[in-house]
């Protein structure tokens, strides 16, 4: 596995529990209310993936 052989310590923490990872909760609910239900879902990924990149690339997280 690539990770071990950086040296990289892999843990997984608990879905939706933001005492494990608070940055990273945060970060889903942002992109949840602030994008996805702004009416940018899509599921063809050719249109998809691009105005997600658009919108990380503008935004200041």
């Amino acid at each position: 596995m690539a990770t071990a052989k950086l040296g990289i310590q892999r843990y997984f923490s608990r879905v939706e529990t933001p005492k494990d990872n608070p940055e990273i909760e945060r970060f889903n609910e942002t992109l949840e209310y602030e994008w996805l239900y702004n009416c940018n879902l899509s599921l063809d990924l050719e249109e998809f993936n691009p105005r997600l990149a658009e919108w990380l690339n503008r935004v200041q997280l």
